[in-house]
């Protein structure tokens, strides 16, 4: 545990999941996140946290690409039709066009069987990115809706889910929840070589 908490401490970045919450997370960093105690397995809601969707974490997480505005806003077409009415109400048009293009914010989550739920310590340090009404409706998780959350520890990072991500798609099957761990990625790819630089340059 020690040589994981350091390595994250120096720049790396650990993409979690289930039980990691109760063996590594809670132990290395409790003041954070615990363990909470075990779901059933079932299906509930999920939704960006309020907030969240400006983290770049969450880049295209719930985003239809089937409901992208086809043309550029130029005064011509959207969808098709026409601009025939005044500037001000065009102007509505567009921002009915924009939300057009976001699917109604929320997926399915599936949760297995004893996968603990998330219980965040402190919020000033910790960002929620999904959370989900019927967790927050259950009385034993005791309000307590988390889904994922990332948190830095020194140069690195921590992104964890509740259950197992690699069960996750949303119902179109376009698998946008993906986004997230993609853009995780690519987040630790980019700061991986500026830590390499930063040591070439001493």
């Amino acid at each position: 545990m020690n040589k994981l908490k350091k390595f994250v401490e120096d720049g790396g970045y650990i993409f979690s999941e289930d039980w990691v919450l109760t063996e590594f997370l809670q132990e290395a960093w409790g003041h954070l996140v615990r363990a909470g105690q075990y779901l059933r397995d079932q299906k509930v809601d999920v939704y960006p946290a309020p907030g969240a969707t400006a983290e770049p974490l969450m880049r295209g997480v719930f985003v239809s690409k089937s409901g992208q505005i086809d043309k550029p806003i130029s005064g011509e077409l959207l969808k098709g039709e026409k601009w025939r009415t005044s500037p001000a109400e065009d102007t509505q048009r567009i921002g009915e066009a924009i939300k057009g293009a976001l699917k109604a914010p929320s997926a399915e989550w599936v949760i297995d069987d004893e996968s603990p739920w998330i219980e965040v310590m402190n919020k000033n340090e910790v960002l929620i990115l999904m959370r989900s009404k019927k967790l927050a409706s259950d009385a034993n998780v005791k309000g307590n809706d988390t889904v994922a959350f990332t948190f830095k520890a020194g140069k690195g990072r921590i992104l964890h889910v509740l259950s197992h991500f690699g069960r996750q798609n949303n119902a179109e099957g376009d698998f946008d929840l993906q986004n997230l761990l993609l853009n995780f990625l690519m987040e630790a790819y980019r700061v991986n070589k500026q830590l390499q630089q930063q040591g070439a340059g001493k």
